[in-house]
């Protein structure tokens, strides 16, 4: 018997359970779970805490636009993003719209 995954769709919300604040069953909070300090930037670990998602969601979602560019903060001379966390947590709490899908005009080629 296989048991299947439940597949997020392509969407700008975090899923229902990480929007619900559910906690891993396999994974109980502790003092490591705790949140940065108020005021500052948050990574893509914190994000993925705060959503109860992996690294790798966060950063696949934002690189995609999943995560609204409201959330992004670019910081000159910095590799990793960094995220507003006021912005990530109205976001996850439906109080952030999702982006406009980007749309792109092609031309046709003049001859």
């Amino acid at each position: 018997m296989t048991t299947e995954q439940p597949t997020t769709p392509a969407t700008s919300q975090p899923p229902a359970a990480a929007r619900a604040g559910a906690a891993p069953a396999d994974r109980p909070a502790c003092a490591a779970d705790a949140p940065p300090p108020e005021g500052v930037l948050w990574v893509a670990a914190d994000v993925a805490r705060h959503l109860r998602l992996s690294t790798s969601w966060v950063a696949h979602a934002a690189a995609d636009g999943r995560i609204p560019r409201a959330c992004i903060v670019r910081v000159p001379g910095a590799r990793a993003l960094r995220f507003n966390p006021e912005a990530v947590r109205a976001w996850a709490h439906g109080r952030l719209p999702a982006d406009p899908p980007v749309v792109v005009a092609i031309r046709p080629k003049a001859s």
